[in-house]
Parts: structure tokens; C-alpha cells; sequence
């Protein structure tokens, strides 16, 4: 198992910039997105659900957008 790092600016800055952010269930991020609401969690270290919380982004540029201002 892999881990990486729980909490880095990238986040930050894509949501300041627009973009909504899809990230594993670790750190500080579900915090992130509770407060600010600006993307997916996923359970870490499934393929599956990675794939699944992309795929509602990809395919849905509307609820992409919503979740880009929220953050």
C-alpha cells in the first residue's frame, strides 16, 4: 500500500482556480471538501471507485462546473 501525501497545495489551488478536485478518503482532505464542497472523495486504494468518481465528473459537465464554483 502506497501512501502519499494527505494534504498538499494542489488542491487548494485547483479549486482557486476552478477546477473540482477528485481525491481518496485521507488527510485533511475530506475536511477540505466538507467545508468548501468543491469535489469527490473516493474510498483510497480502489481502482473502482477512483474510476466511478471521475466518470460522474466526465460525464456530467454540468455537476463538474457546480462542484468547480463551489470550491
Amino acid at each position: 500500500m502506497r501512501v502519499g501525501e494527505a494534504f498538499g497545495t494542489f488542491q487548494i489551488e485547483a479549486q482557486a482556480a476552478g477546477v473540482p478536485i477528485v481525491e481518496p478518503r485521507i488527510g485533511a482532505i475530506p475536511e477540505l471538501l466538507e467545508i468548501t464542497g468543491g469535489g469527490i472523495l473516493y474510498e483510497p486504494n480502489t481502482p473502482e471507485a477512483l474510476a466511478e468518481a471521475l466518470k460522474s465528473i466526465l460525464l456530467q459537465p454540468a455537476v463538474a462546473h457546480e462542484l468547480g464554483q463551489k470550491g
